[in-house]
């Protein structure tokens, strides 16, 4: 039976930048009743401490403040429960948990299933929708103890990146969507809603169907896959070892292939800016919607114009926002940039085809397997390749 015991805590404390920081921390609570691997579909819960004290932060109460959800999934593997702490890749700055938590939010934290998880049984459960479907049932469990719990539980903002935007993409588009019903019932989830207010994703990985064409549309041409390995210098400061590996001719030829075929696909989605403008593409591949896509990278170098104190985990390359190769400054403005530069300067990390790839060695094939076929294709593309797991 599903409960929440505010009894159940410890009063914990933090170090960082701001000085000491107190927090409340309920931990391991079950968010299933019939949960698969019910060591693990477990969620952790922190509140700021001075909240039960009468205390409020940026004008947040115990009552009123935002729950903040982020998950720890990268790669579709298992995603823990996080924890306050510091970054993976900088020691000494704060995770997003606990600045949240300094922010004045409640944060909750699912541990979320993943692709290479097995039951007592050798059963495959963490493949898809596992991993969706988890973060579902966590929100509704956020809702159907709403009264109980701190925090504003219409205020549930999820966070993830890489697959885990993927999934904070996905929680925030299929709000109550009937589609995940049957599966929320089979491991037992709160009868309650599974919509959240606002959804924070980073680098998502997104229509995993057409993923590939995109990415051969923004990378195609280019010969080299990079792969990069975090450095930690004595200072904490990160920095990234480049290890580069050629396409070989064939991958090339399926990148050029994929590349032409995105044009008709985007056009095909009638996709518009804010101001009402068909964002669309030539059959070369320009057009108004990669004009688009410079626009908001070039907001994003005029913020870093802006801005040049702020401390940076890496750079890649090493080098200033006014020394980007691809971009041009004038005054100390951002005016323009080349598409095909920029491409090539925040270099290409896989190969081709980058998610459904011919021999079942993406994580994607993986996630979209199952117990007969542990590996499967998953775009119409990659069908043509067969296999004995192709779908």
């Amino acid at each position: 039976m599903l409960r929440f015991d505010k009894h159940a805590y410890t009063v914990e404390e933090a170090q960082g930048p701001g000085g000491p920081f107190l927090y409340r921390a309920f931990r391991n609570i079950p968010y299933a009743d019939n949960a698969p691997l019910p060591d693990f579909q477990r969620l952790n819960l922190f509140v700021p401490e001075s909240y039960y004290h009468g205390g409020a932060i940026h004008g947040f109460e115990l009552d009123t403040a935002p729950v903040f959800l982020p998950n720890t999934v990268g790669g579709y593997m298992p995603g823990p429960a996080g924890e306050p702490g510091t970054e993976h890749w900088g020691p000494t700055r704060p995770n997003a948990v606990l600045s949240a938590l300094r922010h004045g939010y409640v944060v909750a934290c699912p541990g979320i299933r993943g692709r290479s998880q097995q039951d007592a049984q050798g059963r495959f459960v963490g493949k898809a929708p596992a991993c969706i479907v988890d973060y579902k049932a966590a929100v509704a469990f956020l809702h159907f103890f709403a009264k109980e719990l701190p925090g504003d539980e219409s205020r549930i903002i999820s966070n993830g990146t890489s697959a885990g935007g993927a999934l904070s993409a996905l929680l925030g588009a299929t709000g109550d969507h009937p589609d995940y019903k049957p599966y929320l019932k089979q491991i037992g989830a709160a009868d309650a809603s599974d919509a959240i207010f606002a959804a924070s994703c980073y680098c998502p990985i997104t229509d995993l169907s057409h993923a590939d064409m995109a990415y051969e549309w923004q990378f195609g041409g280019l010969t080299e896959r990079h792969r990069f390995e975090p450095e930690t210098d004595e200072s904490g400061r990160v920095t990234l070892r480049d290890e580069a590996a050629p396409l070989t001719q064939e991958q090339m030829q399926l990148s050029a292939e994929l590349s032409a075929l995105f044009p008709a696909y985007l056009n095909s989605l009638s996709l518009h800016d804010e101001a009402g403008r068909p964002l669309t593409l030539e059959a070369d591949g320009s057009g108004f919607f990669r004009d688009y896509l410079c626009s908001v990278v070039l907001a994003s170098a005029q913020d870093a114009l802006d801005h040049p104190g702020r401390a940076e985990l890496w750079t890649m390359p090493p080098c200033s926002a006014a020394e980007q190769p691809w971009l041009r400054v004038e005054n100390g403005q951002a005016v323009s940039m080349d598409f095909a530069a920029y491409a090539r300067a925040i270099t290409r990390l896989k190969g081709a085809p980058a998610f459904d790839s011919p021999d079942f060695a993406s994580p994607e094939t993986d996630l979209f397997g199952c117990d007969g076929a542990p590996r499967r294709h998953f775009s119409a593309f990659a069908a043509r390749f067969g296999g004995p797991d192709a779908d």
